[in-house]
């Protein structure tokens, strides 16, 4: 129901809809803050430097994108959610 959402504006177009009386338990794609070390970011792009070209393309969504990765079960992603 619309009471239990609350809908809260980020920023450009972006916004994101919060459960009422939930904590904030996710990544906020707007938060400057990394939180993942630098090794992960070296597996990342060392990912990222060796893949074919064939398995580049990916969907345009952060969360389409996420689940596809997430698929491939790639280590530095491992113990993560989506």
């Amino acid at each position: 129901t619309p009471q239990m959402l609350r809908v809260e504006p980020e920023e450009g177009k972006e916004y994101s809809v919060l459960l009422v009386g939930r904590q904030r338990d996710f990544v906020d794609v707007t938060d400057p803050t990394d939180s993942y070390g630098p090794e992960v970011w070296s597996a990342v792009a060392e990912y990222f430097e060796k893949l074919p070209d064939a398995e580049m393309v990916l969907p345009g969504g952060r969360y389409s994108c996420a689940q596809v990765l997430a698929a491939r079960g790639l280590p530095f992603l491992e113990g993560r959610s989506l």
